[in-house]
């Protein structure tokens, strides 16, 4: 297993999916997110059932490819998912219709990227990322 955690200076924790490698999880490491990041399915799963992360970040390899949504899904976590647009599939406008809280474009805008997360997270945890985000 490899995964990846830390102690969050802004308390948000962000789930990653297992076809990311370590690099992903280093880099939300550095801007001060705590990361949920295994290299494999199981593992993942192990993850959610003992976290309930703040937000989540959805990789696929196939059209009908979700694996991070159906986990969370199964252990009936709450957590936002963003879908990343790695796969050439059409997709609903509504990323809803889906499961997913939005889409991100890949490669990754960082500020695009916070502002997604920042409408998605609670008022209660809001404050925590514009912290984070204007550094």
């Amino acid at each position: 297993m490899s995964s990846l955690q830390s102690e969050s200076k802004y308390n948000l924790s962000l789930l990653l999916s297992y076809y990311l490698d370590k690099t992903f999880s280093e880099m939300f490491l550095h801007i001060g997110f705590e990361v949920f990041w295994a290299d494999n399915r199981a593992d993942t799963e192990r993850i959610i059932m003992e976290k309930e992360p703040d937000l989540a970040i959805e990789w696929r390899h196939g059209e009908d490819d979700f694996p991070i949504r159906d986990l969370l899904r199964k252990h009936r976590r709450r957590t936002p998912v963003f879908l990343a647009m790695n796969w050439g599939s059409p997709l609903p406008d509504d990323p809803e219709e889906i499961g997913c809280t939005g889409y991100i474009d890949v490669p990754f805008k960082m500020m695009e990227l916070m502002d997604l997360f920042y409408k998605a997270l609670p008022e209660r945890k809001r404050h925590l990322l514009k912290i984070g985000a204007s550094c």
